[in-house]
């Protein structure tokens, strides 16, 4: 199996995030783990084509990872997809704060886009 096509168990900082998002009443529904090709995405906002991406140390801070990490958001931004990334520190420190840039990108994806 790849590492690409591998989809992790959701963590404590994913459960963070959501936490805060339901607790805030932000009114859009995020799919976990939604698959995007060969790539699984911590949060999918379908409407929009936002993906937010929270990156945790132990995955996300080898130079091999982090190119890893670029060359996947590339690809998924060449297939019309808005991603958004926060690190695990900055979703632990300051959930609101992240969950709120969270919710401009989709509504501003979602005036852009006319959907919803």
């Amino acid at each position: 199996m790849s590492s690409q096509s591998f989809t992790p168990p959701t963590s404590y900082i994913e459960e963070r995030f959501l936490y805060f998002w339901i607790k805030h009443n932000i009114p859009y529904t995020l799919v976990r783990q939604y698959q995007i090709g060969p790539y699984y995405t911590d949060f999918a906002h379908l409407e929009s084509r936002v993906i937010i991406e929270i990156d945790g140390a132990a995955y996300h801070s080898t130079p091999e990872q982090i190119q890893r990490d670029q060359y996947r958001q590339q690809r998924l931004e060449d297939w019309g997809w808005t991603v958004i990334r926060f690190t695990g520190s900055q979703v632990y420190r300051d959930p609101v704060r992240s969950i709120y840039r969270a919710r401009r990108t989709i509504e501003r994806n979602v005036y852009n886009l006319g959907t919803l």
